[in-house]
């Protein structure tokens, strides 16, 4: 996985392409998150083995700290990272795979999420895109709204997702295209 790019500079790279190249350049969702991403990602780990077995477990968080954290706070655009949440593989099915192993297809370094803690599905007959929580360790949360594990629930541009402590806000490639293009940009 290679580093995420800071969205300005990815505004920069890109605000001069037309929504239609734009859109087919990039048909997936973003997520952009707010603060420091780690240089070494932990190592991969193997589906067959649980975490137990390998050793790598997901940092719990205790009820304390959930409780004194502050509830969802929105990202500072100016220096926030964009990723892109797509498939690897552009042959395989949705949804997008979400967690700290590197064989998801959103990798997130951070020991609050889980290897394997949520996926992102885009559903043609609802037209919307939805989230389920794969039964993560420290919770997946769509702005103040805990979800229940395997249960897909409905998200929207700009809500907050918080996956263990880290949030992000989501966009779809429409939306992020019409900020990059705004005059408040």
């Amino acid at each position: 996985m290679s580093q995420p790019q800071m969205l300005m500079d990815f505004f920069r790279e890109h605000q001069n392409l037309s929504e239609q190249i734009f859109l087919q350049t990039y048909p997936h969702p973003f997520l952009l998150f707010e603060g420091q991403w780690p240089q070494n990602l932990p190592p991969k780990v193997e589906k067959k083995k649980s975490e137990k077995e390998i050793g790598e477990t997901t940092k719990k968080m205790q009820a304390v700290f959930l409780e004194e954290e502050p509830p969802f706070t929105p990202v500072n655009m100016s220096c926030a990272i964009v990723l892109p949440a797509r498939k690897r593989s552009k042959t395989a099915p949705l949804p997008v795979s979400i967690g700290r192993d590197q064989s998801c297809d959103l990798v997130l370094p951070f020991d609050e999420i889980s290897s394997h803690h949520a996926s992102l599905s885009w559903n043609e007959d609802l037209t919307e895109y939805t989230l389920v929580d794969e039964d993560s360790t420290n919770g997946t949360f769509v702005n103040t709204y805990p979800l229940k594990p395997h249960d897909p629930q409905k998200i929207s541009d700009q809500d907050v997702i918080k996956l263990g402590s880290h949030s992000f806000l989501f966009y779809s490639p429409k939306s992020l295209y019409l900020y990059m293009v705004s005059p408040f940009v």
